[in-house]
């Protein structure tokens, strides 16, 4: 057996009545193994371990026994209780030498928990991928995993006290994470991020970088000063995804603080080979127009996936760009497949189309358009663009009518309905964008008939 698996979700209600083994037969397995002094790890041939368990069942001392030197590959959820963790982990560095892969997490942050991974951590020397959710590595951990010379890939908290510490000036001598290729960190500030981007800053292979702020809101400076750190790094070049989001809960009519604008992400412009890109922070996006998707557009002509998301529905969130900037978008970045954005879809004064065959060429790559609560006047302007420029459309909205709700067993307790639909505003929003998907359909379906005739050639005309 290569692969073994103790997978039972606290939420998994399909559990309840399954047969399970008694804790018991492990404790016989492991009395019958030092009676006969047998060394060799029960299962011989296991590579990859998988163990989450939150109640009952089998423990983590009880899942010791199957710890062997072939082990590559273990993904463990650390039980609420934490009982026979330091047990389980003394195994680990004892037995497993060999693992590469190390995926842990924990249902709760405590600074026990993230001692005892931390003190793991650095027991490993054949690590490739780390990825701690919910759990803080200390410095020593992290000055450890930047001289493993395979370590490709880290998902991890950062701890506090990081920007304090100076990691760079407490360890003079640190490795910059040499052969890295995907890093995500959580940090609790802006200035831990930068600390720590120092760090990596010469690894030269990093294709993803992703970076969540716990609980506080960057501002702009904070955020341009991330930024320019990445810019000013080795892997500005190499870099091709790239996501920053901060975990922060707002009232739903709070207004922004901040505004995204060009020049806040100016440095991010820099990196000319980003093909994905993700962006969800609580600042508004009223500073996001055509002008700045024209840019975006020109310097990332890589771009495959782009994702500007605001953290509310409300208009004054929304960007003020419109169809012209989605156009310039598909115009320069030709392997373009998906857009999520909220704006003003409407078709400018300025632009217009010429709508005989000869004169509209679709731009077939984009497949995905996400404009959640974006507000829309004219469906059948807006869904014949669409058809004409943009055919193999999948469109995506966030105003949803419940005709014929689904049987639940909280029916009793459901209001009739929802907030949202008590409100004209989105019951007028709602209807619009029904009629735009159903014009757009339509409107598609006729152009895939037309293209039957071989005579058509489809080229596009848009005026500014």
């Amino acid at each position: 057996m290569e692969k073994l698996s103790f997978d039972r979700s606290p939420n998994d209600l399909s559990v309840f009545g399954a047969r399970e083994l008694d804790p018991s037969v492990f404790r016989a397995i492991q009395s019958s193994l030092d009676l006969g002094h047998f060394d060799r790890p029960l299962l011989q041939n296991l590579t990859e371990f998988t163990f989450n368990q939150d109640f009952g069942g089998v423990s983590l001392r009880d899942a010791c026994v199957f710890l062997g030197p072939q082990l590559k590959t273990l993904r463990l959820t650390i039980p609420s209780s934490l009982e026979g963790l330091r047990t389980f982990t003394t195994a680990l560095k004892a037995r497993c030498p060999a693992i590469a892969h190390l995926y842990i997490s924990s249902r709760q942050s405590s600074d026990r928990v993230n001692r005892v991974v931390s003190d793991l951590v650095c027991s490993l020397s054949s690590l490739r991928t780390v990825s701690c959710n919910q759990i803080t590595c200390n410095t020593q951990a992290l000055k450890y995993l930047s001289s493993l010379p395979s370590l490709q890939r880290l998902d991890v908290h950062l701890p506090n006290e990081l920007a304090q510490e100076s990691l760079l000036d407490a360890f003079p001598n640190i490795l910059p994470f040499l052969a890295m290729q995907r890093l995500d960190i959580t940090v609790a500030s802006t200035a831990s991020a930068v600390e720590f981007l120092r760090v990596a800053s010469n690894s030269s292979d990093l294709e993803s970088l992703s970076i969540t702020i716990d609980h506080i809101v960057p501002t702009p400076e904070q955020l341009h000063a991330v930024l320019t750190v990445i810019q000013q790094s080795s892997f500005c070049g190499t870099l091709t995804t790239f996501k920053f989001r901060d975990d922060v809960e707002m009232a739903e009519d709070a207004t922004p603080l901040h505004n995204l604008d060009g020049q806040t992400l100016s440095p991010l412009l820099r990196c000319r080979n980003l093909e994905d890109i993700k962006i969800g922070i609580s600042y508004g996006h009223a500073a996001i127009d055509n002008s700045l998707l024209k840019e975006m557009a020109l310097v990332w002509p890589c771009l495959r996936c782009i994702s500007i998301y605001s953290r509310h529905d409300a208009r004054r969130w929304h960007c003020k760009a419109d169809l012209q900037g989605l156009t310039y978008l598909a115009q320069n970045c030709h392997s373009l497949q998906s857009v999520s954005l909220q704006f003003d879809v409407s078709l400018p004064l300025t632009m217009t189309i010429a709508m005989h065959p000869d004169k509209i060429v679709p731009y077939g790559s984009l497949t995905e358009l996400d404009v959640s609560r974006s507000h829309v006047s004219d469906p059948l302007a807006v869904a014949t663009f669409l058809a004409h420029v943009f055919p193999n459309l999948t469109l995506h909205h966030g105003y949803y009518i419940q005709t014929t709700p689904p049987p639940s067993i909280w029916d009793d307790f459901e209001d009739e309905l929802s907030e949202d639909e008590r409100n004209p505003e989105y019951m007028e929003m709602a209807k619009h964008w029904n009629d735009v998907v159903q014009i757009f359909n339509a409107r598609r379906q006729e152009l895939s008939q037309s293209l039957t005739n071989h005579n058509v050639r489809m080229q596009y005309l848009i005026y500014n």
